[in-house]
């Protein structure tokens, strides 16, 4: 939807078929600071994406239920000034906690943000 960059990498057999998607934040939504419109923003982006892409196949495709922030350092255990707790670098934020966010401080910019999909 946004211009994405697709790279193909073959390592299997030609006759083996598989796919995987991994959608990532653009590195400018990198931060350390969120406000609750920038939260809000990429949850949308992610269930844009999952909604438009879905079209006929919507039954196959999973639907976002939160952001999943992940950081670089595996073993980082952090409480946000907001109360949620960052468990071995990962901080997973529901849906219904960004509708109720004012925004969200972390203790550095994160390695990535993707959607958390349920099913």
């Amino acid at each position: 939807l946004a211009n994405a960059l697709v790279r193909i990498d073959l390592n299997e057999r030609a006759n083996v078929c598989d796919m995987s998607v991994q959608l990532e934040t653009k590195p400018e939504y990198l931060k350390q600071h969120y406000t609750k419109e920038d939260l809000t923003f990429l949850y949308a982006q992610y269930e844009a994406f999952f909604n438009e892409m879905g079209s006929f196949l919507s039954f196959m495709m999973p639907s976002v239920k939160g952001l999943m922030i992940q950081f670089d350092d595996k073993n980082l255990d952090f409480i946000t000034p907001q109360g949620v707790q960052i468990n071995n670098g990962v901080l997973h934020l529901d849906q219904s906690w960004i509708n109720d966010a004012k925004g969200l401080t972390l203790p550095h910019a994160p390695l990535r943000v993707t959607a958390m999909a349920s099913s």
